[in-house]
């Protein structure tokens, strides 16, 4: 199950001229439905441990995050000509089976590894919220036609249940038979922040004064570090950030 929600709200700087007679247009509004890729990929985080003097190992494997799609919204008026400031607020949750896995030794004879697989009893939910400041410049063109480009830092917040434990139950005989089977795992909710960027450009035709359609592409990506992941208790790394593709009404006032 995937949840998305982006909201928009944006104070620009941008160039207008009249279309046909009127005065510039002073402020515009972009509502737009857009599909969403994470630049999450598969992660994998593993354990090791001495047990029966030999090395057990206990992994969790975290698919990767798949696209989704929402409706999103951004507005801003014009104040200066051509060069402009702004800000874009998403939020996106995703929840997910996690993969987790073990492999311990007989307890009594060496080299006797048993094998187990399985996914979490429930989906895990990650969610990620960022902030894009944006500076934008307006090319210039015929009044019917929009062209801004913009970049600027992001600032990432993400917060994911991760496995922290793994359980099982082990069966075995004095002739070699080896046997485990996972029986539970617990999880525990992870947060993490940091600064990252974002570029992107939009462009619209007008076919009125204050009417038209137009598309957008915005990419943000950053690298959140965690102290310590609950599995392994190490530091870790999360992929933050999205490539937002989309399109749809343009209003300008």
């Amino acid at each position: 199950m995937i949840r998305t929600c982006s909201v928009a709200a944006m104070i620009l700087i941008t160039a207008s001229t009249a279309f046909a007679q009127g005065a510039p247009s002073r402020g515009w509004l972009d509502i737009d439905f857009v599909s969403v890729r994470s630049s999450q990929d598969t992660q994998t985080f593993t354990y090791r441990a001495q047990v029966f003097d030999e090395l057990a190992s206990f992994a969790s494997a975290y698919p990767d995050l798949p696209s989704t799609s929402g409706g999103n919204i951004g507005g801003g008026f014009n104040v200066h000509p051509r060069i402009g400031v702004g800000v874009h607020f998403a939020n996106v949750s995703y929840e997910m089976p996690v993969g987790i896995a073990v492999n311990v030794p007989h307890p009594l004879i060496f080299n006797r590894f048993a094998v187990d697989s399985d996914v979490t009893n429930s989906t895990l939910e990650r969610k990620d919220r960022s902030i894009d400041l944006l500076a934008m410049y307006t090319v210039p063109t015929p009044d019917a036609v929009r062209i801004r480009v913009f970049g600027g830092p992001t600032y990432f917040k993400v917060s994911q249940q991760m496995v922290s434990d793994i359980y099982f139950n082990q069966a075995f005989n004095l002739v070699g038979g080896n046997i485990v089977d996972i029986t539970r795992s617990d999880q525990q909710q992870v947060e993490g922040s940091a600064w990252g960027f974002n570029v992107g450009a939009d462009v619209a035709y007008f076919f009125t004064r204050y009417i038209g359609v137009g598309a957008v592409v915005r990419f943000n990506q950053g690298t959140v570090e965690i102290d310590k992941e609950p599995l392994t208790e190490q530091p870790a790394e999360w992929k933050a950030g999205h490539t937002i593709i989309g399109g749809g009404l343009r209003l300008r006032f």
